[in-house]
């Protein structure tokens, strides 16, 4: 468990202290208000918080119900320490969504026992939800996930008058390695290249299996000749990379399709990011008409 963080936020220092003493195997930050709390969770990132229900000028209640508000915090999770502990004390703090309630004097062996719970429960949803967003076979993010992203960097891009393209990459005649060498080969190859892909990109740009052996970048600020340049980094990385699979050596080569906001001299507001994608798509077919591994902009 020392992986994990958790922040306590309680305006007694003897109160703090005393769980800090308790859970010396995490790493344990604490505050005194529900103002240095924020202070704290703007420095780092916390998996739990224990929260003091009773404290002056904002109250553990009122402050889980901001948190359960906050896009940003809305998912950390909240166990309530308190000496209250009337059935309505309780149900006012569940209401809250916390995930448990400890009633003080705290006793260590309880404390731990609904802390271990809680961050069991929280890392099996998040193990569940990284499944749900990631491609099995390449590690990299699958196509339900991208449109999910794609249409909120659609929305923010609108609001604050910034661009964005698309690349989308097919691995050229991916079928003749499948019936060549067989589809565990072929298996290798989507990953490996999912992975010299993602090498090529900056942190900001999302990259996802788009389906078969094709991917999908999103270039958040990029023009299509930026993206351009973001593909022609992939392009030659894949180019000069061998395959090396037991005492196979194999090359392989790909097409990509860039769009971007300047295609169009109108985007549908709830649709503009399918119509780039489309753009990018048609122009992806265009380059391998053209001859294959290329990128294309035009027509």
């Amino acid at each position: 468990m020392d992986n994990f963080k958790i922040l306590v936020v309680d305006d007694s220092d003897i109160n703090r202290y005393v769980i800090e003493t308790m859970l010396t195997d995490f790493e344990v930050y604490t505050a005194s208000s529900a103002h240095q709390m924020y202070e704290v969770l703007e420095k780092h990132t916390v998996d739990l918080l224990l929260l003091d229900i009773i404290m002056p000028e904002k109250d553990g209640l009122t402050v889980a119900m901001e948190l359960a508000k906050s896009d940003q915090f809305h998912t950390l999770p909240i166990i309530f320490v308190s000496a209250r502990n009337t059935d309505e004390d309780i149900v006012k703090g569940f209401s809250t969504g916390a995930y448990d309630y400890v009633t003080k004097p705290i006793n260590e062996k309880i404390l731990r026992a609904r802390i271990d719970a809680v961050l069991r429960h929280t890392q099996k949803e998040k193990s569940l939800e990284s499944q749900s967003r990631t491609d099995k076979l390449t590690g990299i993010y699958n196509k339900r996930y991208f449109i999910e992203r794609a249409s909120q960097e659609w929305d923010l891009v609108k609001r604050q008058d910034r661009t964005l393209s698309v690349a989308l990459m097919d691995i050229d005649h991916f079928k003749r390695i499948n019936d060549e060498y067989g589809h565990d080969i072929g298996d290798f190859i989507l990953k490996e290249v999912a992975q010299l892909i993602s090498s090529c990109l900056r942190l900001s740009d999302i990259v996802a299996r788009y389906g078969g052996e094709e991917y999908i970048a999103l270039f958040t600020g990029y023009t299509k000749e930026e993206a351009f340049l973001a593909c022609m980094r992939i392009r030659n990385t894949i180019n000069s990379h061998i395959f090396r699979i037991n005492d196979l050596k194999i090359r392989i080569t790909m097409t990509y399709g860039i769009a971007d906001l300047n295609d169009f001299t109108e985007l549908r507001d709830d649709k503009g990011i399918e119509d780039i994608i489309n753009k990018a798509d048609i122009r992806l077919h265009n380059g391998k008409k053209s001859g294959r591994n290329m990128v294309s902009m035009k027509p």
